[in-house]
């Protein structure tokens, strides 16, 4: 219940995700991008523009491999599972491998669950740091050509 707690959770706020890096990415002026793509971020050794794309599209990742995580538990994990019929065949105290196996699936799930949280946080900040570039760089460009 849980895992499809945290599934439904995730796709809902991929699709958010998603369709904030689109606005985001089409009212943002290309050049701007370019003045991005010619500087490069000290700490990693590409560029802003590679370095601001990459944290957005990492966020992203975290995100879709969660829903494959969900989607693998409730495949093979389910009473009629792969994973369940393989333990009941293999093992006797059935009862004592389920809790186990059961308290390390909620520990996984709810620790990248929290996880993810904190990852919205970091694409709302990263989405507030290009916004407040964008105006900066509007400001500048401005004050040049006036």
């Amino acid at each position: 219940q849980i895992m499809e707690m945290g599934f439904m959770f995730t796709i809902t706020i991929l699709g958010f995700l998603i369709a904030g890096f689109t606005v985001f990415a089409t009212i943002t002026k290309i050049e701007l991008f370019k003045t991005m793509a010619r500087y490069e971020h000290k700490e990693s050794g590409q560029s802003f523009l590679k370095f601001y794309f990459f944290t957005f599209m990492q966020i992203f990742i975290d995100y879709i491999l969660f829903i494959f995580f969900c989607l693998l538990i409730k495949l093979f994990a389910s009473s009629g599972g792969l994973l369940t019929m393989f333990i009941i065949k293999t093992f006797s105290n059935f009862a004592t491998i389920k809790h186990v196996l059961v308290s390390l699936g909620l520990v996984i799930i709810g620790t990248w669950f929290f996880y993810l949280l904190l990852m919205l946080k970091v694409f709302i900040f990263n989405v507030y740091i290009m916004i407040m570039t964008t105006i900066r760089w509007e400001f500048v460009n401005n004050k040049k050509n006036s």
